[in-house]
């Protein structure tokens, strides 16, 4: 039942998506712009749902609706993924934890409402603690070996959809390592082996192309002042990152804990779960004070938190009656229910209706043009104009040197344009505006050569 529900929700949501708006989010203008041709590497972010995305556009579909396809039938794996994690656990409390995710707004909101490669995350690093889980339960009825080759696949698959993905990875690693008797030492040094070695082309085209693989290191902010006040600073951005993530399921479970409380959780599958979260959360933070990062995005934990609220919500369900922990179930589901109407509201007023076929018509037409702008790139394919069109980064594809090119961007891309070679005066530049509802946003074009 509770498998057919969720196929059911993912159908009503990717269908909503369809006819809320037919402008691409950020995320899905830059899968959309990237997608369309197979590489080792593209921009920061890890290649495997460019490649996944690349598959489905071979499908009879229109942009948008295979965009909208991949996503959802990722996300519901991945909750279907967790559900199975704690059925692992515990058959009856399994529903409740599977709800749980909808107190993390990362997960009930930003990706159903526009994330990508995070969904993709959130699948391996389900079907990496359901790998650990299953090789605990297999040693248990019959003293079999973990398996360190498909562990290893699906940790090496998740290093190629987000980088972050490698410190729930190493944290899985040592909380198995310290909670159960298997794996051994040598399973763990083959997951690593057969991990790294899937990870290994992505990871030697970033080190080949270092504009294009660290494009995002301004997300860090590793600016060059007082290194022990940059410190300091991250130190409090990850402390506000930690609390945005976990601050609703804290709100929401916390008091509850205090009127039931339970006592320590003492399972096996909900022991390796916790310390993967302390592993991985504790390297992240290692990684932060020896590199000096001072800015921590809230999504970035992801990876090393999704499973908190679900294994506290399970250890609740445990302890309390039955009608009081079918209560619980039925108000879990109220975040996905409240999302699931509230989305194709904010369309409205969201990047989704940004009139970009007004912007094309306003422009002339077969000329190249190009923006350092994928959500702008993403939707011009999208309505399938026939203007050439090229990304402005380092060590992006340009156009052949000397052609007149129209730059279509901020005024800052256009300042970038300069340093990237192509001339340009002041006064050819016009501003122009996107309306999306409620705002407008300016755009600056201007006639180019190409370097």
């Amino acid at each position: 039942m509770w498998v057919a529900l969720v196929i059911a929700y993912f159908a009503v949501q990717f269908t909503l998506r369809l006819h809320s708006a037919a402008g691409l989010e950020f995320d899905e203008a830059e899968a959309l712009w990237y997608a369309r041709s197979l590489q080792f590497g593209y921009n920061a972010q890890p290649p495997l749902y460019f490649w996944l995305q690349n598959l489905v556009f071979h499908l009879p579909l229109a942009p948008l609706t295979a965009l909208a396809l991949l996503k959802t039938m990722i996300f519901a794996a991945a909750v279907l993924a967790i559900f199975a994690i704690f059925r692992q656990i515990d058959t009856k409390a399994a529903p409740a934890a599977m709800l749980s995710l909808g107190l993390l707004p990362e997960v009930v909101w930003e990706m159903q409402r526009d994330r990508t490669h995070t969904v993709l995350l959130l699948l391996l690093a389900a079907f990496g603690m359901l790998r650990i889980l299953q090789s605990q339960q297999k040693h248990r009825e019959t003293g079999g070996e973990t398996g360190g080759a498909s562990l290893g696949a699906i940790l090496g698959l998740g290093l190629l959809s987000k980088p972050n993905f490698g410190f729930f990875a190493l944290g899985l690693l040592v909380a198995s390592r310290r909670v159960l008797r298997r794996p051994t030492a040598s399973q763990i040094l083959l997951a690593a082996a057969v991990a790294l070695g899937i990870a290994a082309p992505w990871l030697i085209w970033a080190m080949t192309h270092p504009d294009l693989a660290g494009s995002s290191l301004h997300k860090l902010a590793l600016a060059a002042e007082n290194p022990f006040r940059r410190r300091l600073t991250g130190l409090g951005n990850f402390a506000l990152a930690l609390l945005a993530m976990l601050g609703l399921a804290a709100l929401v479970l916390g008091p509850i804990w205090a009127r039931v409380r339970p006592g320590p959780i003492t399972q096996d599958g909900a022991r390796i779960i916790l310390q993967t979260a302390f592993a991985s959360v504790l390297l992240f933070l290692l990684a932060v004070l020896v590199s000096g990062a001072s800015q921590t995005q809230s999504r970035w934990l992801l990876p090393m938190v999704f499973l908190l609220p679900p294994v506290v919500t399970l250890h609740l369900h445990q302890r309390m009656s039955p009608a009081s922990a079918k209560r619980m179930t039925a108000c879990l589901a109220l975040p996905w229910l409240v999302v699931l109407i509230a989305l194709p509201l904010a369309n409205r007023t969201a990047t989704r209706q940004m009139d970009f076929a007004a912007l094309d018509a306003t422009l002339p037409q077969g000329m190249a043009t190009a923006s350092t702008q994928t959500l702008l790139l993403g939707n011009l394919v999208n309505l399938g104009t026939d203007r050439p069109l090229y990304l402005l980064a380092k060590g992006a594809a340009a156009p052949a040197s000397g052609t007149d090119v129209l730059l279509l961007d901020t005024e800052a891309g256009l300042a970038f344009a300069r340093t990237l070679g192509y001339g340009l005066s002041k006064d050819s530049l016009r501003s122009l505006t996107v309306i999306d509802g409620t705002r407008t946003r300016p755009l600056w074009t201007a006639i180019a050569t190409a370097p």
